[in-house]
């Protein structure tokens, strides 16, 4: 593939648009595993790739498993006051408060992304959780996909973008079969040329 931006490959992305069906929906894996991973074709020149935790607990479930504890919490404690330990308030107070303060930053961190995007030209990675900034942008000619190979065996691999002496991870979060996936997935999009044929034709 040459450096110019003139490379367009509509039929490898209609194929990978197919192929993937992962279209902004989660794949459910015969282990139970969630791929935590979703591609999307923005147009024939252009693929998203949105990567994101496992949540398995989302912002308004969690919001409504943390009212009903404070409605049991504060229903005991009034409880208890009633019958004269009413020191028992400000402390349930507190562990409310505290416990309310754990929940959010989970949600935040929960609520994290990194979206991939990749054009004729360019590969851009945007990460944040309600606004994304971008944060990494190089030429899609001189970026390669890099699993790089844990140096001890029980750390997990990494999964690279990398051009010009400079990288950026992707994925950290994903376990090690997602990981793979997503950098055949990355690495069949970025080298793709225009007589790529589409990958997975019968997955």
């Amino acid at each position: 593939m040459d450096g110019t931006c003139a490379v367009a490959f509509p039929c490898f992305y209609r194929g990978l648009d197919a192929i993937r069906a992962l279209l902004f929906s989660v794949v459910n894996f015969p282990s139970g595993v969630l791929l935590m991973v979703f591609a999307s074709l923005v147009d024939t020149h252009q693929c998203r790739f949105e990567i994101r935790p496992n949540r398995s607990l989302g912002w308004r479930a969690a919001t409504a498993f943390y009212c009903a504890l404070v409605c049991v919490s504060m229903g005991v404690a009034v409880g208890f006051a009633l019958l004269g330990f009413w020191p028992i308030l400000p402390f349930a107070g507190v562990e409310l408060l505290a416990l309310g303060a754990a929940f959010y930053v989970v949600a935040r961190r929960t609520s994290y992304r990194e979206v991939v995007i990749i054009d004729d030209c360019t590969v851009a990675v945007k990460t944040g959780t309600t606004h994304l900034k971008c944060t990494w942008k190089f030429a899609r000619a001189w970026t390669r996909v890099i699993l790089s190979a844990p140096t001890v065996r029980w750390y997990p691999s990494k999964l690279l973008l990398r051009s010009h002496g400079k990288e950026i991870e992707v994925g950290e979060f994903l376990n090690e079969r997602e990981r793979r996936i997503l950098a055949g997935d990355l690495r069949r999009v970025v080298d793709a040329g225009p007589d790529m044929p589409s990958a997975h034709p019968n997955t």
